[in-house]
């Protein structure tokens, strides 16, 4: 991790704040923490808040936001914006969590079919586990990972080659129905079934989506247009204005070069575990633009109206138009509400 002028902070670091923080909150590891004019590695002093991730009395992690003290200081308008985003992601580590169990328990559940046929012979007991272990390690000896290890997935790439694009994607999403995880393959199907109108089962698979991934904006913006056709409006406007709280930097979707990175990375051939990894310094997000603000104006303004709530919808037809005065649909709507 760097701060500032590039001076690299050990997690030990950070462990230390958290401690000290925790510390000035009489030990409550609940409590959101918020210290200004701390010391810092090199001399410095630096603003610090600490937030609880929490799910009821759990408590599932920290979040730990670090500001210069030449910049203003933390207060609780910073501590509430970190306590929102906070939650959000207190949801998503318990989803993945209940995502992975679900898979673990669908794994012995076969295991246990398989050690129930193979005990009833002596001479093939053990058998077929034997059979798959040594498989896995040929296959994994060769270079494939555990996707390219699945049948589903290989019979959808082979669908993919052939042109049969409806056959594939209902072969992934076969797949999906037993594996936790998996954003690309999720969302890829999600937005497949969005193409053909088929909104239930869109909403669903973007649904699921949210749970592995909470910062990508496209997918907000994608779920609440499923939501809008299903006429669940409260709904969509909540997935609109979602998207246009996400962060830039969390969002891999949305990230470009810096001048740092190497001449050769090229970011829309890397999955989102290797753009995790990816050095921070190579990387930077990039923010909604005019017309991508406006436009989720007028979708959030879209649903407003159709809940009867004329007067918010013109406050954000206006914001519309004050980040992007030539939006046509934010001037009709204006017009005709």
């Amino acid at each position: 991790t760097f701060l500032f002028s590039g001076t690299e902070i050990q997690p030990s670091y950070f462990h230390e704040i958290k401690r000290t923080l925790q510390e000035n909150s009489l030990g409550d590891t609940r409590r959101i923490a918020i210290s200004n004019d701390m010391d810092c590695p090199g001399g410095q002093k630096c603003h610090v808040v600490l937030v609880p991730v929490c799910r009821g009395e759990q408590v599932l992690g920290h979040m730990l936001g670090i500001r210069d003290s030449s910049k203003d200081e933390l207060g609780t308008v910073e501590a509430d914006l970190m306590k929102s985003t906070a939650m959000m992601l207190a949801v998503h580590l318990i989803n993945k969590r209940q995502f992975v169990d679900l898979q673990l328990m669908l794994e012995s559940t076969i295991q246990a079919f398989v050690c129930a046929i193979d005990a009833k012979d002596p001479y093939t007991h053990g058998h077929s586990t034997r059979v798959c272990n040594l498989s896995v390690a040929i296959a994994k000896t060769l270079g494939y990972d555990e996707n390219q290890l699945s049948a589903e997935l290989r019979l959808a790439e082979m669908y993919s080659k052939q042109g049969r694009r409806e056959d594939a994607m209902l072969a992934k999403e076969r797949w999906l129905a037993w594996n936790a995880g998996e954003y690309a393959q999720r969302s890829e199907v999600a937005a497949w079934r969005q193409e053909r109108g088929e909104f239930v089962e869109a909403e669903r698979l973007w649904a699921e989506a949210s749970q592995v991934d909470l910062f990508r904006r496209d997918q907000h913006r994608a779920w609440g247009d499923c939501l809008f056709e299903l006429e669940r409006f409260e709904e969509a406007a909540r997935e609109y204005r979602v998207a246009r709280l996400v962060p830039a930097a969390l969002d891999p979707d949305h990230w470009g070069l810096t001048d740092e990175a190497p001449p050769t990375l090229n970011l829309s051939s890397l999955n989102a575990d290797q753009k995790a990894a990816l050095d921070p310094k190579w990387v930077e997000g990039i923010p909604l633009d005019g017309t991508e603000q406006a436009d989720l104006f007028v979708r959030e303004a879209r649903c407003l109206l159709a809940l009867d709530q004329g007067d918010a919808a013109r406050v954000l037809l206006r914001e519309a138009l004050r980040v992007d005065a030539s939006h046509a649909q934010a001037t009709e709507l204006l017009g005709t509400d």
